[in-house]
Formats: C-alpha cells, sequence, structure tokens
C-alpha cells in the first residue's frame, strides 16, 4: 500500500510542508511505513502538532535531513505535545528570535549556503 499523499509519482504534502522534498527517497510514500511519515499525520490529522510547525517548515533549513532525521526531530520535539522540549520553541514563547540554525535539541548546525 502507497500513502494516500503520494499520486501519480508526485508527493501531495509538498504542497504544504517544503521540507519533504528534501527528502531523496520515496520508499516511505511507497510502502506501508507511510504510517510513520510525521508529514502525512500531521495532514491527516492523527497528530497534535507544535503551534510553531508551519512558522519552523518555513524557515528551519531542513537541507540534508534524512527521513530517519526527521521523524526523530518531528516525535521528539513538534508533535504529541512534546514542544516543551524544542529549543526553538522555547525560544519563540519567551519572545526571543530563533537562530537559524538551531536545531530543536539545542545543537548548533553549520549552514552551507
Amino acid at each position: 500500500m502507497t500513502c494516500p499523499l503520494y499520486i501519480d509519482y508526485t508527493r501531495e504534502c509538498i504542497r504544504k510542508y517544503k521540507r519533504v522534498i528534501q527528502v531523496p527517497s520515496f520508499d516511505i510514500c511507497q510502502s506501508n511505513l507511510y504510517a510513520e511519515c510525521p508529514i502525512y499525520n500531521i495532514i491527516s490529522g492523527h497528530v497534535k502538532m507544535c503551534e510553531y510547525t508551519d512558522i519552523c517548515d518555513k524557515e528551519v533549513p531542513f537541507i540534508g535531513v534524512d527521513f530517519e532525521r526527521l521523524k526523530y526531530i518531528s516525535n521528539k520535539f513538534c508533535l504529541h505535545g512534546n514542544e516543551g522540549n524544542c529549543a526553538i520553541y522555547k525560544l519563540r514563547k519567551a519572545g526571543v528570535e530563533a537562530p537559524r540554525n538551531l536545531s530543536p535539541d539545542g545543537s548548533i548546525r553549520i549552514l552551507i549556503m
């Protein structure tokens, strides 16, 4: 079975969450594992998401993030009421702008533009 958002070899989820395009493999989309995809679960309404998910999708660079890392970040920090674990969330709630290279786990990434 394939993901309901994977239509005619196109990931429809990209229309809502651009970061998905950076995940190079379609293996998840073409298997039963799509149910583990955080983007599928957000769009389908199966999970509670952080109020900043849409902002992070636009502002936080996820270049080079593979599917397993995207799943880890989403499940540990962005979904299921876990946003309180996220360094970006904590700064935004305190009224402080989060640096673009700050990861949800608090580590700093080197950005290559």
